[in-house]
């Protein structure tokens, strides 16, 4: 009797240590560039109307006030999620093209000719730092995009960021002076981040551009070979095994 009991003890607690793991599994990780390969939806902006000069068409329709509300775009690949643009100080921003548009704004950055690109700042207020937040339609499970801060020629970091899935942010390594990639994701696989902020330092701390938005909207589907951690669903099916166990041995113990 006395060693049935034991033996319950040590089965339930093994059960909430693996159900205690498995929840506290997942977390915000950062995520390489092969993302802007392998995600399944993506945003280039290219929907945006093309800007004309000088110094290029501020986002929106309410073009000359600060009281917009932020924009949607809808992104070019199914699954189609939508995406909602905000800046910190309620500027618009602006859509900005990398060298070689004709009669739009151009930049000289790093990226790709003709990529479209998102400005932080608009006419308004050119000279006020500021951050980038996309808030997404439905949730995804990892988000990268290049960024590069508007005085491409000197060093900077950039940061994305996210309150969901636990919190985490990822920052790009110093001391470039080239486009910087950041991603993140939820490192179960699981569509739980909402929203992203994008920042940036260096000596035009938050007067930068990004690029494509690369997602994955939805859960992330692996191919591959088996992680080597358990993933969460493994996890709880281990449980709900230790838990089968659990209730026969107290069964037992009470015949």
């Amino acid at each position: 009797m006395k060693k049935d009991r034991k033996i319950w003890q040590f089965l339930s607690c093994t059960t909430l240590i693996l159900l205690a793991t498995s929840i506290a599994q997942a977390s915000i990780v950062s995520v390489g560039p092969t993302l802007s390969t392998t995600a399944n939806d993506s945003a280039d902006w290219s929907t945006f109307p093309v800007p004309t000069p000088p110094g290029g068409s501020d986002l929106g329709s309410c073009i000359g006030t600060i009281s917009c509300g932020p924009l949607t775009f809808t992104s070019l690949t199914t699954p189609h999620n939508t995406l909602t643009l905000s800046f910190t100080d309620g500027q618009d921003g602006q859509v900005w093209v990398q060298q070689t548009i004709p009669g739009a704004p151009q930049f000289n950055g790093h990226f790709t000719d003709g990529q479209y690109l998102v400005n932080t700042l608009d006419s308004l207020a050119p000279a006020t730092a500021d951050s980038f937040t996309i808030q997404f339609g439905s949730g995804v499970s990892a988000f990268g995009v290049y960024v590069e801060e508007f005085d491409f020629s000197n060093p900077f970091t950039a940061t994305v960021s996210t309150a969901d899935g636990g919190g985490g942010s990822y920052t790009s390594p110093s001391g470039s002076n080239n486009v910087e990639w950041v991603g993140i994701a939820d490192s179960g696989g699981i569509a739980s981040i909402n929203s992203v902020t994008i920042t940036t330092t260096g000596t035009q701390s938050g007067y930068f551009l990004v690029g494509t938005a690369y997602f994955q909207s939805g859960n992330t589907t692996t191919t591959g070979p088996p992680p080597s951690v358990p993933e969460p669903a493994s996890m709880f099916m281990v449980a709900g095994g230790i838990a089968a166990l659990v209730w026969k041995a107290r069964k037992r113990a009470r015949a």
